[in-house]
């Protein structure tokens, strides 16, 4: 859902969003889809004051750490506040709708916990699969049952199964091998040795 796969340099066409991404929202009535810094900016314009009123209540730790009780804002961004006053709060906040619809509630791109996956994601997922020779899993404990699934798809096909991974994953008992070690620094020698026998295979044919 982060976007790390493309900023690596994955092509679009070779990358499936499972669980959707954090970049965009959607409009839940017909579906527009927008930016999320686009939105965040319209709601920021649109309870500017709001905003400033809440930061005053419940703005950043003072820099005397005497006073530290007094913030009640988290380090991962999140605020506590008492239900009366949430509820307040939620009720003077001016959300804005679809740009296109004008009417639909907009919510990010992601499948949250709980949801289902959107039918086109469901199945292009399958196709993956279905096109596939072997299934490699990388830093998934396959917990949650739209990757399972795949996983059980890929096993019926009797298709080779591995899995980088620390710690037990759902897959264990379909996998035809298992590394627990820690994917990101496995995968960089794995991109070295690639890079390094590339580089010389050119070097002997070029």
């Amino acid at each position: 859902v982060d976007g790390l796969d493309f900023r690596a340099g994955a092509l679009p066409d070779r990358v499936l969003e499972l669980h959707g991404n954090l970049r965009e929202v959607n409009c839940l009535s017909c579906g527009f889809r927008q930016q999320r810094e686009d939105y965040a900016s319209e709601f920021e314009t649109r309870n500017a004051e709001r905003i400033t009123s809440f930061l005053d209540t419940y703005g950043p730790a003072p820099v005397d750490e005497s006073l530290k009780e007094e913030t009640k804002v988290r380090p991962d961004g999140d605020s506590d506040v008492n239900a009366h006053d949430l509820g307040r709060i939620l009720a003077e906040l001016e959300e804005p709708l679809c740009r296109k619809c004008g009417s639909g509630i907009v919510m990010p791109s992601l499948t949250f916990f709980g949801g289902t996956l959107r039918e086109g994601v469901r199945n292009r997922a399958m196709e993956f699969v279905e096109d596939a020779s072997r299934l490699l899993i990388v830093g998934s404990s396959c917990q949650v049952y739209s990757v399972f699934r795949l996983v059980r798809a890929a096993h019926a096909k009797n298709f080779p199964i591995g899995i980088i991974n620390i710690g037990e994953t759902r897959a264990d008992l379909y996998a035809n091998w298992k590394l627990s070690v820690q994917c990101g620094s496995l995968l960089d020698r794995a991109v070295s040795l690639i890079s390094s026998k590339a580089s010389t295979s050119y070097g002997e044919t070029g």
